[in-house]
């Protein structure tokens, strides 16, 4: 006998026709977002989310080191990060187990940065075969954040609610008759949406009437001036000049909204009563007049 067996491991260590078994390796490493690595296996590794001995759900398994002298888009250095925590990803094609993601303590240093990975302690299937190879390369990403330009600035809507006949003769449906101010107004079975000078003379008016903080989703944000709190209060020039300058505050909030001035008109009819006229510059190139009553005590 040549002392080989017919497959190929040694006579006797195997069953006739054995094949060559390969050991297991990381084949590769990618950074598939700011802060997770996927590692890729030649076949599945052990993995049981229970922390035995050679499971390769702990984080402990991996360590990553910034490569010297790499660095990032925005000039700096390639900072250190650490493992957070470990999934296995499931792929079509792929057996269970061959890809896993390692999600990172923080975001990595932007692309072209470079990092290194190593893996200790990980075995094939079978919980007893070492891993052959253990460490790769691989190159950060970072996602970007387009800051926001004027020149890029869409359209924006809101629900359509009429407030004012303005509102209703801007062709949101069909028949104006058939709207009621302060209602929702229905469209091809849905919603309607208003957009444009309307829309932003609407949330103006809005941002005046709404008591400070009183909407659950905007608590703490300071959202509205709060006019109607000042009705029946003493109408001095102290109280007038805090919410004229409240009013202004909020109107310069909106996006739209350049340049802005808040002033009182006494009715000439009724002692008692005062208009708050809100002028703003838009970037429409429009100017806006938004005009509130409020009664005071004389």
């Amino acid at each position: 006998m040549s002392g080989t067996g017919f497959g190929g491991a040694a006579w006797g260590e195997s069953g006739w026709g054995g094949p060559v078994s390969e050991l297991p390796q990381l084949i590769s490493a990618i950074a598939v977002a700011e802060n997770v690595v996927q590692l890729t296996f030649n076949q599945p590794i052990y993995f049981t989310g229970l922390l035995d001995g050679p499971d390769a759900s702990n984080r402990r398994r991996y360590t990553f080191a910034p490569v010297p002298g790499s660095t990032g888009m925005d000039g700096t250095a390639a900072k250190p990060i650490g493992p957070a925590s470990v999934a296995v990803v499931q792929v079509p094609g792929q057996l269970l187990g061959s890809i896993i993601n390692v999600t990172t303590d923080r975001p990595m240093t932007p692309s072209p940065a470079q990092y290194t990975v190593a893996c200790n302690g990980l075995f094939g299937s079978d919980g007893i075969t070492p891993l052959s190879v253990t460490g790769a390369t691989f190159t950060s990403v970072f996602k970007v954040i387009q800051a926001p330009q004027v020149e890029t600035l869409t359209p924006r809507g809101d629900l359509a609610m009429p407030q004012s006949q303005e509102a209703i003769l801007t062709g949101v449906v069909g028949d104006p008759a058939s709207i009621t101010l302060g209602s929702f107004v229905v469209s091809g079975g849905d919603y309607a949406t208003q957009a444009g000078i309307v829309e932003y003379k609407e949330r103006l008016y809005r941002r005046m009437v709404s008591v400070r903080d009183s909407f659950l989703h905007l608590a703490g944000k300071g959202y509205g001036a709060g006019l109607l709190t000042y009705g029946k209060q003493l109408g001095t020039a102290a109280r007038r000049a805090a919410l004229q300058g409240s009013i202004e505050q909020q109107a310069g909030l909106e996006p739209e909204t350049t340049a802005v001035s808040c002033k009182t008109v006494p009715s000439g009819q009724n002692p008692g009563l005062l208009f708050l006229v809100l002028l703003a510059k838009t970037k429409f190139g429009k100017p806006v007049k938004v005009v509130a009553p409020v009664n005071t005590s004389t």
